[in-house]
């Protein structure tokens, strides 16, 4: 059966089609040539992955073959960790960094100073441009360290009990004091206020009120008195003086001592190992808590 011979219609379209092909064979991209050649040509060249003069070729050299294998380690693990994470329930995910909603900042506390000028002063303090010149405090040119050589013989539960140590006030060794980094002031309790050494010609005055030693109430404190405290032994031992808050009842320890103290001494505690660290004249000296 003879076949119609297409239209004119028909073979513009059959052009337009041939015209379309060949247009979107012409846009294709031209795939690079000579690639592998070219990296085979800088690896049968002398190594320039050094600062001088070598013998090797870069393909015999040791530093490209490890970061090459540390490279591929890397996304092998990587490729791991994306397959591992695609089967994540919801529970793995909080495992992950949260996602912040907001900030809750305390800007003022009114209880923090002894009156209004005092609060003045301290926050043009705070808000007074840097110096030119850096002003470092004392003792931090040495350094402060926990290790394996610190870890005592026997834990029973890391940061359950409390560091209590024994310190030297006013020339009498106490060895029930508690050192309290979360302590706003220093507190004697009358027990040890009543000492002869400790005498109570110096007590002056105390405008500051606190909460915590009597569950539920405020407690005045009996008066401040500066004392002298020491740390260490004969050997190597610290002593400074310390603004202290008298109170008027016996309790647990002899004092606590807070952050007012942390700072003049430069204290570092470790609550799991049950010690304390600051310097000293001849290097660190370290203080064992008592049980």
């Amino acid at each position: 059966m003879a076949q119609s011979s297409p239209t004119k219609k028909d073979r513009k379209h059959r052009g337009e089609l041939v015209a379309n092909t060949k247009k979107q064979e012409g846009n294709k991209p031209k795939q690079s040539r000579g690639g592998r050649g070219k990296f085979d040509e800088i690896m049968n060249k002398p190594c320039q992955n050094h600062g001088f003069l070598v013998n090797h070729l870069a393909r015999d050299c040791q530093t490209y073959r490890r970061e090459v294998t540390q490279q591929a380690s890397k996304d092998k693990s990587k490729g791991g960790n994306l397959n591992k994470g695609k089967d994540r329930t919801d529970d793995d995910d909080q495992d992950g960094y949260p996602n912040v909603q907001g900030i809750m900042i305390i800007f003022r506390s009114p209880q923090g100073f002894k009156d209004c000028r005092r609060e003045k002063v301290i926050c043009h303090l705070i808000f007074t441009a840097a110096p030119t010149v850096p002003v470092y405090l004392k003792w931090l040119e040495r350094p402060i360290t926990f290790n394996r050589d610190d870890h005592p013989d026997h834990v029973v539960e890391a940061g359950r009990f409390l560091l209590v140590v024994s310190a030297i006030i006013e020339g009498m060794k106490m060895t029930k004091v508690l050192m309290d980094g979360g302590s706003s002031i220093n507190i004697l309790y009358n027990d040890a206020f009543q000492k002869p050494s400790v005498g109570a010609g110096k007590l002056c005055p105390s405008h500051s009120l606190f909460q915590g030693i009597v569950p539920g109430r405020r407690v005045t404190p009996h008066g401040t008195i500066t004392l002298s405290i020491m740390f260490g032994d004969q050997v190597h031992y610290r002593k400074e003086t310390l603004s202290v808050e008298v109170i008027d009842f016996n309790g647990p320890y002899y004092a606590i001592l807070g952050m007012p103290c942390y700072a003049k001494f430069m204290v570092i505690p470790s609550y799991a190992y049950l010690k304390l660290k600051m310097p000293g004249p001849r290097g660190v000296i370290t203080i064992t808590g008592n049980f």
